[in-house]
């Protein structure tokens, strides 16, 4: 049973129970009405209401006591697996992070080193080919850009 199907039994427990005490307590009350309450001596049936409806309001105190500590028991787990799950997640978006960080400064080494291979590359190629040309008296025929190189 997950804890909300049984919050909501406690819950339906707690307004069954509180139902049945206060028709109890109103029942008791009606049965009063008309008394002389004030007076410091009762008779005993007064006497017995009084005690019924002393229980009656001890019952609902206990009840609501009960329900109360439960549901806060259950509030501090559901607090306590939250911030366990929301500290997991932040350990494992850390750890994923670091990951791609790592992942990506190696990807960028190896390409800052294709790049140094295509550019040493490039210029022997560029280098061959105007040595080439100015061995073979054909300088004069290369492109501007070349001729700076």
């Amino acid at each position: 049973m997950g804890c909300c199907s049984l919050c909501c039994s406690i819950i339906k427990n707690f307004i069954e129970s509180y139902k049945s005490l206060y028709k109890l307590a109103k029942d008791i009350v009606g049965a009063l009405k008309g008394r002389d309450l004030n007076s410091k001596t009762y008779n005993a049936e007064t006497e017995k209401l009084l005690d019924e409806l002393n229980l009656c309001k001890s019952g609902f105190n206990s009840l609501f006591e009960d329900t109360w500590h439960t549901l806060m028991g259950f509030e501090m787990q559901l607090f306590e697996r939250t911030e366990e799950g929301n500290s997991t997640f932040e350990n494992t978006i850390k750890e994923m992070t670091n990951e791609f960080i790592e992942m990506a400064q190696g990807q960028f080494v190896l390409l800052r080193e294709a790049e140094i291979n295509f550019s040493d590359a490039l210029v022997d190629t560029v280098q061959q080919f105007v040595t080439f040309k100015a061995a073979s008296g054909q300088a004069d025929q290369l492109p501007d850009a070349l001729k700076e190189v």
